[in-house]
């Protein structure tokens, strides 16, 4: 299942990346080829977290697709002791960006996730920093309703699977 969900995540951050460029693009925020590239690895941080939030039961199945995204960096060096740092690189970082969502998470707003929203913009596009240039009503919009949809479809992809 972990091999299916990191397939999902995928499709689920290409789709994210092709929608967020032209919002933020109109609100004035161009990014460099760099940036471009480290919008990539934050939308996947995003979504893992999403599938982490709607699958927290299911914690062997999270386990390998986090080492699937862990590991994953090892393709980017070359040595033995490159891989060894940037993997562990890798997951602290995921457990930074993990631990600012769930901290930002409102379990009493329903629907509404205005500050989980603004935190994500934060990370995404401002290396987990304020801008007021991100207080931006399509943006959180867009934000909330991504993350509500794939929390959503998560659930429904899992339930189209046994775990065990």
């Amino acid at each position: 299942m972990a091999e299916g969900l990191w397939m999902f995540l995928k499709k689920f951050s290409k789709n994210f990346r092709d929608e967020l460029i032209p919002i933020i693009e109109d609100i004035g925020i161009k990014l460099d080829e760099d940036q471009k590239i480290n919008l990539v690895f934050e939308i996947m941080k995003m979504n893992l977290w999403i599938i982490s939030k709607s699958l927290l039961a299911d914690k062997d199945v999270l386990n390998e697709l986090h080492k699937i995204y862990i590991y994953g960096h090892e393709n980017l060096v070359k040595t033995n002791e490159e891989k060894v740092i940037i993997t562990n690189q890798a997951e602290k970082e995921l457990g930074e960006v993990f631990s600012k969502y769930y901290d930002a998470w409102d379990n009493d707003s329903g629907g509404n996730q205005s500050i989980l929203s603004l935190a994500i913009l934060e990370q995404l596009l401002n290396g987990g920093n304020p801008n007021k240039q991100l207080l931006n009503a399509d943006l959180t919009f867009f934000v909330n309703t991504h993350v509500l949809t794939m929390l959503k479809a998560v659930l429904d992809f899992r339930n189209s699977f046994e775990i065990k």
